[in-house]
């Protein structure tokens, strides 16, 4: 009998040692609750751009007024994102008049937008976590996009990790810089066509 791809997969993964029937399903079918979570992510996330332990973390001086930046995030499918997180580093926000996230697939297309916080304080060192507009259920399991824009007199500056341009424009892409002229969250856009080097990952999350 001819064994199919994923009998040959189960049989690879089983042989590296004790993983549970539903651990290994999940690792080839991507289902949620199934893929192994970061076990030192912050207790309100989900699934995380970076391990935190292993993240270098520093400020990233990366946002600019009204652009959409993206970070990439791995997430499995039938997951329900219900609301998006990013950290600020030593700069806060200065006069912020919009603050929104967004969530992309691995095309670039638009899954959701969360709600605006518009004028309210991101001081430094600390996160902002919005509430999806609608909560989206992930349809695959792979690489998905988180996306951040802030319009402020200063945007601040955010944790994650630099110097990594190389790295991060190689399909897929790791992160970049997209459209600019944004102001509110109707005004993401439903495809992302311009690619600009971003060398920062910052560290985000979902749950």
């Amino acid at each position: 009998m001819t064994k199919r791809k994923n009998d040959l997969l189960y049989e690879q993964l089983q042989g590296q040692g004790s993983l549970s029937d539903k651990t290994l399903s999940g690792l080839i079918n991507g289902s949620a609750g199934s893929i192994p979570q970061d076990p030192l992510r912050p207790t309100a996330l989900q699934y995380t751009t970076l391990e935190r332990i292993n993240a270098a973390s520093s400020n990233q001086n990366i946002l600019t007024s009204g652009r959409l930046y993206l970070v990439a995030i791995y997430l499995p499918k039938d997951f329900t994102v219900s609301y998006i997180m990013f950290l600020s580093s030593s700069t806060g926000a200065v006069t912020p008049t919009n603050q929104w996230f967004a969530l992309y697939d691995k095309d670039y297309n638009k899954l959701g937008v969360t709600t605006n916080d518009g004028a309210t304080a991101w001081g430094a060192n600390s996160t902002k976590t919005l509430a999806m507009a609608a909560p989206y259920k992930t349809t695959y399991a792979g690489v998905h996009y988180l996306g951040i824009c802030v319009t402020a007199a200063t945007v601040p500056t955010m944790n994650g990790i630099g110097s990594m341009s190389s790295l991060s424009n190689l399909v897929p892409r790791l992160t970049s810089q997209n459209d600019a002229g944004l102001t509110d969250p109707s005004t993401a856009p439903a495809v992302v066509a311009n690619f600009g080097s971003a060398g920062s990952v910052l560290f985000a999350g979902v749950a």
